[in-house]
């Protein structure tokens, strides 16, 4: 059941769907590179958008 959710999650980037998706595709996580920053203010713009 767990494996299937974690699919579903790499299967897209689900860009404002929800919180708690928000927070499993790494919305809290420290970035370690620039393109991991690029990733996250991208999902941060459509968080922002959604709301």
């Amino acid at each position: 059941m767990i494996e299937l959710i974690f699919e579903m999650l790499y299967l897209s980037e689900h860009y404002g769907q929800s919180e708690l998706i928000e927070i499993a595709k790494g919305k809290n996580e420290l970035p370690e590179d620039w393109k991991d920053v690029m990733a996250q203010i991208k999902r941060k713009k459509a968080w922002q958008k959604k709301g």
